[in-house]
């Protein structure tokens, strides 16, 4: 922080009170200044650029002391300085720009004391729901676990099947073995292939939905890969009224807990509060869990579709509660306690399971794991190998959590489809990282719940990762990377604004940057792609500084992947994704790019429409998936 007379501190006894920064937006003045605004409570203050940094720092409650220790250490200034910045921080505190813990625990018991009375009641999640593309048998394994695990717990669930399988053949050979089961377990299937989706786009057109833009949310476009956004778009406007559980093909209902795990409800900041275990094989993955009988659908019932204060008392009131990582943003979401705050309803709009066994993961990512993940990454340099070639790993959050963060897995993953949620990207992979982006950035008062058991995600065949995996991420982008880019660029302007209208907005930026003559829209992409790639240097160079280049393996793979990625940054076909390059070349894939953006903002934009037509469907008894047999 700024140097500062000593005749600004405040005097007083030490106070055990701690505090954390509360949601701010600073801006530079010029003359080493900022302008400091709190969300919370509307404080604005002009403060020196060294002080505002400071106060950016506190980001976990700690007393004003501990703080004001860690500022001089993190700001290198002279110990000295310490009286001074201990003061700063307390006028900081007064004004509101420090959020106190017991001011938090107090507006959680007043969120908890404000919830209805209905509160303790679970709506239930009533559909499960499988995208899948031609792997019949190993689809069939899994549902029948799932159709066994919830008949154990009487459930009465509709089981969902959405199928891109390209082969008439296959798609009826789905519909075969989906009715042989119905017969056996005397369920309620039902199946969406190429003919259902047809008939389902064609009844959207006649109700009066853009027909081009229903043919790209359901089916993609033709020779661009993958379609497991356009399969998860299917379930959204089947399940539309519902709360449901995603699961993939490879995802068994077998789960395991946690192996260190705690009670109550956490507040997580970050983006996803898991921990990873890593193993050399399956076996050792399997071995190392406990596997549950319990109701899997009840897990995640108990976070879905509640909001906080609803979520909070179903866990045992305020005193269950871990705020030790809570955001503030999550103070908007409680029933106001402070004169002049805005306030709004906040729910769990998406809950998680973590997972053991296949990462389901295109490539190793573990280089900047911290914490007790990490301890285990490093713990030998054969555990390090090992974790970058093997692909079975324990993935799963220590407690039942609430994040403001825009993660998103969907390997076991419910959704509360009551009102209105986004639509996915139909094209490629790593469709479920877009959508959580656009959770984030559409329905800021929705959160995404973790559940603290791991559903085994078992791929029969045979997976590794090849050496070069790992400097994958680094040598060229994705298409999901470069639409996540597009996404974050756009703003919504002055005012509150509701889910649908910012659909609508970031659908429009969307299609102004599609119809971008080529030239210029190129030049966006690499300069977004730059800034990326910077603000990843910039944090290995600081996980380099805090972890003192240790352990060497681990800092020589650091500065690998930093030159790799320096390296890919200068090329010409950089902006050219891997995955649109089969086939094509880099002009023209940057070119099938841009087409994307334009579509797929043509979607967001009409997605409130399609979803409206949808629902009149629906109550005329038109849905996408038909009963089998």
């Amino acid at each position: 922080m700024a140097t500062l007379d000593t005749s600004t501190v405040l005097g007083g006894a030490v106070s055990a009170e701690r505090y954390r920064c509360a949601e701010i937006v600073s801006a530079p003045l010029g003359g080493n200044l900022q302008l400091v605004y709190s969300k919370n409570n509307g404080m604005q203050r002009v403060l020196p650029t060294l002080v505002a940094r400071g106060l950016a720092l506190c980001r976990a409650f700690d007393t004003l002391e501990n703080h004001a220790r860690s500022r001089c250490r993190d700001l290198k200034l002279d110990p000295k300085q310490l009286p001074a910045v201990r003061g700063e921080l307390q006028k900081l505190a007064a004004d509101g720009l420090l959020v106190s813990e017991r001011m938090v625990r107090e507006r959680i018991a007043h969120a908890v004391g404000q919830a209805p009375a209905t509160s303790g009641a679970v709506e239930p999640i009533t559909s499960v729901v499988w995208i899948t593309r031609d792997r019949i048998e190993p689809l069939h394994r899994n549902m029948l676990s799932f159709i066994e695990n919830g008949q154990r717990h009487g459930r009465t669930s509709e089981f969902v099947v959405m199928d891109d399988s390209p082969d008439a053949t296959v798609r009826e050979n789905y519909r075969q073995m989906l009715r042989e089961l119905k017969r056996q377990y005397s369920v309620t299937i039902l199946y969406a292939g190429r003919e259902e989706k047809e008939r389902f786009a064609q009844a959207l057109a006649t109700a009066g939905a853009p027909a081009e833009t229903v043919q790209f949310a359901l089916f993609g476009m033709e020779n661009c890969g993958a379609m497991y956004g356009a399969n998860q778009n299917a379930v959204l406007l089947h399940t539309l009224g519902e709360k449901s559980l995603g699961v993939g093909d490879d995802s068994v209902c077998q789960f395991a807990p946690s192996p260190q795990p705690k009670n109550g409800l956490g507040f997580f900041t970050g983006a996803d509060p898991a921990e990873f275990w890593f193993y050399p094989d399956r076996d050792a993955a399997l071995a190392a869990v406990k596997f549950s009988e319990d109701d899997l659908l009840a897990m995640h019932e108990r976070l879905l579709g509640r909001d906080l204060g609803s979520a909070i008392l179903a866990f045992g009131g305020a005193n269950a509660v871990n705020v030790g990582e809570l955001d503030p943003q999550f103070l908007r979401s409680l029933p106001p306690n402070i004169p002049g705050e805005s306030s709004s309803a906040g729910r769990v709009t998406v809950t998680m399971s973590g997972l053991v066994g296949d990462c389901a993961m295109s490539w190793p990512r573990w280089f900047l794991l911290a914490g007790r993940s990490r301890e285990r990454l490093m713990q030998s340099e054969t555990a390090y190998r090992d974790a970058f070639r093997s692909r079975e790993i324990l993935r799963v959050a220590s407690q039942y959590a609430i994040s403001a963060g825009q993660f998103c897995l969907s390997t076991a993953i419910g959704f509360d489809n009551r009102t209105l949620m986004p639509p996915l990207f139909p094209i490629g992979r790593n469709e479920d990282s877009v959508m959580g982006l656009t959770l984030r950035r559409c329905f800021p008062d929705g959160y995404f719940g973790h559940v603290p058991w791991a559903v085994l995600h078992a791929p029969q065949e045979t997976r590794a990762f090849a050496s070069e995996d790992m400097w994958a991420d680094a040598a060229s982008c994705g298409v999901s990377g470069i639409i996540s880019l597009c996404l974050s660029h756009g703003e919504f302007g002055p005012g509150r604004t509701d889910g649908t209208q910012r659909l609508r907005i970031l659908g429009r930026n969307l299609t102004q940057l599609g119809a971008l003559p080529q030239s210029e829209f190129d030049e966006f992409i690499r300069v977004q792609l730059w800034r990326q790639a910077s603000r990843t240097l910039g944090a290995f160079s600081e996980f380099l500084r805090a972890y003192r280049q240790s352990p060497d393996f681990w800092a020589k793979d650091i500065r690998q992947y930093a030159t790799t990625l320096r390296e890919a940054m200068m090329r010409d076909d950089y902006s050219a994704p891997r995955d649109l390059r089969r086939g094509r070349s880099a002009d023209e894939a940057r070119a099938m790019t841009q087409r994307l953006v334009g579509q797929f903002g043509a979607l967001l934009a009409a997605w409130p429409e399609i979803v409206s037509a949808t629902r009149t469907l629906q109550q005329n008894g038109v849905r996408v998936a038909q009963p089998v047999g």
